[in-house]
């Protein structure tokens, strides 16, 4: 989920090392900086499981990076995140729906935004990525006490050059940005297996 309100999306059926940043790397040339187990979603034909679905998201900063479809893709491109070009394949959009919720609970609770920006930013740079993530404006007093009260961000002492009106100052993350909080990642039914849910319900 980059910024913008933009997903990845690439036309083919961790930490750095991990398998899944590889693949993300070889099919998209995007290198992620953080990237997370999202679910292993249980597919399931009646009451058996026939396959299970592990998903993942990522975070990639996209300034100075260009998207290219890697090695055996015919395409790689951004997309508005609630606007996908056409329906996604099997359950990918209910996928889609899930990562962004964990995104938008998580940069609640977590050092998510600071991975959109640059070693040192503007409380106005920080602002619109909580916007973009929460797909809402957010008032601008209101936000810099609520940042200031948590601790999260230090000034460093320095301001943005240039303009001819008070120059806006420079903040840095107080904590390493990739020291993101781990989540608990449930199991959980795909939507489109409604005879499971209904036995599971009535077997409770």
């Amino acid at each position: 989920m980059p910024r913008d309100g933009r997903a990845c999306r690439s036309s083919s059926s961790g930490g750095r090392s991990s398998p899944s940043w590889r693949q993300l790397l070889e099919k998209t040339t995007l290198r992620a900086s953080y990237l997370e187990q999202l679910y292993t979603f249980e597919l399931c034909a009646g009451a058996q499981i026939e396959a299970a679905v592990v998903a993942y998201y990522a975070l990639v900063r996209t300034d100075g990076t260009e998207i290219a479809p890697g090695r055996k893709m015919m395409e790689a491109a951004w997309f508005p995140v609630d606007e996908p070009p056409a329906e996604l394949a099997f359950d990918n959009d209910e996928i889609l729906r899930f990562a962004l919720q964990r995104l938008r609970n998580k940069v609640e609770y977590a050092l998510v935004a600071f991975q959109f920006l640059p070693a040192h930013f503007t409380m106005a740079q920080l602002r619109h990525v909580y916007e973009v993530i929460r797909g809402r404006r957010i008032d601008p007093t209101n936000f810099r006490r609520r940042v200031e009260a948590t601790g999260s961000i230090v000034p460093t002492g320095h301001s943005v050059s240039g303009g001819r009106h008070r120059p806006p100052a420079l903040y840095q993350c107080a904590e390493d940005p990739a020291s993101l909080v781990k989540t608990m990642r449930p199991r959980r039914p795909l939507r489109s297996l409604p005879e499971r849910t209904a036995e599971t319900s009535s077997a409770s």
